[in-house]
């Protein structure tokens, strides 16, 4: 989720009329950053926040490799297909959605799937 607001920011950023995506992705793909991220930690490893901020930097990264593949759309699809009320998490609600199956019904792959794309794209995008 912190990914998703991360990329929408540097969407968002402009200076002068001037975007500044390729200067804030600059900033996030520095080698010093990603060197904290393994890449086969899976994004299950993001969970939870960490002292380097890598919910934010690898997060943006999945969804730049979402949208570039996919476009805006599913990658919204995603949020869509969630209950509105995420306060019952193990709810018996047959509508109610938990991320993971959202994400499976929207792009066809389990998100360890995914991790596996996300490790080599940011792995690529660093020069790595």
């Amino acid at each position: 989720m912190e990914g998703q607001a991360e990329f929408v920011g540097w969407n968002l950023a402009f200076a002068d009329g001037e975007s500044l995506y390729a200067d804030t992705r600059e900033f996030v793909l520095a080698p010093e950053k990603l060197a904290q991220y393994g890449g086969t930690d899976g994004l299950d490893a993001l969970a939870d926040y960490t002292d380097e901020g890598l919910e934010y930097y690898i997060g943006a990264m999945a969804v730049e490799l979402l949208v570039a593949h996919y476009g805006w759309e599913p990658t919204l699809e995603v949020l869509r297909g969630l209950n509105q009320d995420t306060s019952e998490c193990g709810s018996s609600d047959p509508t109610y959605r938990k991320f993971s199956e959202s994400f499976f019904a929207t792009f066809g792959m389990t998100i360890e799937d995914f991790s596996q794309h996300v490790g080599a794209y940011v792995s690529w995008a660093s020069g790595g």
